[in-house]
């Protein structure tokens, strides 16, 4: 009996250092989460964006749940608030990077064609910093005019995806023409720092579909000699699809959301914006 009676005791005693140990982390994590709710009440912003108000409604209504909580509701509560702010914690960081993109690309452009386009239209930089229509092709100056006229730090252009077809594959029309788009834009605006990209590289689902994107390496080899003679720096974008091929669109051309911050970062890196 003796002995039956101490292992009950220590049963005992382990149930009442855990149920003290669950109680002290739930009290942490509530300390935590009020000052959450507390830091989004107190921005120094004198009118809070939806975002932050919506930080603050959702703050308030994990607060709430923990109150007259038993230490099963708590546990299941707990995996909850997991969830919540694992996804809260994902978007928060999107969103820096976006407005780090946007810091750095202020004042600067990208000139180019649809996958282009997707810069402004995922969020990753502001339209007036995107100089893209779909299809765009480098036989049409008038995008290139536009944003030479806005003066920009830096300029980056992105051009040659649908000028294979345009061009029925003459890698060297593709250049001249190419040259005579960079020349029009440097007479306007000189003191713009240029950088060409390559043609990003095309799955070879899109190649077999459509013949002429089988041209994307002698087109890329006509920009580099390109840049090369005019002492222009080019950016070599060709291995990122194929390092991230999660980031190809159904098209095999396109690409989802993610691949635009593998772009960013190499324009950043290669141009020493971020220095």
């Amino acid at each position: 009996m003796s002995s039956k009676n101490n292992n009950n005791a220590k049963e005992n005693t382990l149930n009442i250092v855990w149920v003290l140990m669950r109680r002290t982390l739930t009290a942490a994590l509530f300390i935590v989460l009020f000052c959450m709710f507390i830091g989004n009440l107190t921005k120094t912003n004198s009118t809070a964006s939806s975002a932050d108000m919506a930080a603050v409604t959702e703050n308030i209504r994990i607060l709430s749940m923990f109150q007259n909580s038993s230490i099963e509701e708590v546990e299941a509560q707990m995996k909850e608030v997991e969830e919540i702010y694992g996804v809260l914690g994902k978007e928060s960081s999107q969103q820096s990077l976006k407005a780090r993109y946007a810091s750095f690309f202020s004042g600067s452009c990208v000139i180019g064609d649809s996958l282009t386009e997707g810069l402004s239209v995922y969020g990753f930089l502001p339209s007036e910093s995107v100089f893209s229509v779909i299809g765009a092709s480098i036989l049409d100056h008038d995008l290139a005019r536009t944003a030479a006229k806005t003066y920009p730090k830096y300029a980056f252009f992105a051009y040659g995806m649908n000028d294979m077809g345009n061009f029925g594959g003459d890698a060297k029309s593709f250049a001249s023409e190419y040259e005579k788009v960079l020349d029009e834009f440097i007479k306007v605006s000189p003191k713009t720092k240029v950088y060409v990209n390559t043609i990003s590289t095309p799955s070879k689902e899109a190649i077999e579909n459509n013949h002429s994107l089988k041209y994307y390496k002698i087109f890329n080899e006509a920009i580099i000699e390109m840049c090369g003679r005019k002492d222009i720096p080019y950016i070599n974008i060709t291995d990122i699809l194929p390092e991230h091929p999660e980031c190809y669109e159904g098209d095999g051309i396109h690409a989802v959301p993610d691949y635009y911050y593998y772009w960013l970062d190499k324009l950043i890196n290669e141009a020493g914006m971020d220095s």
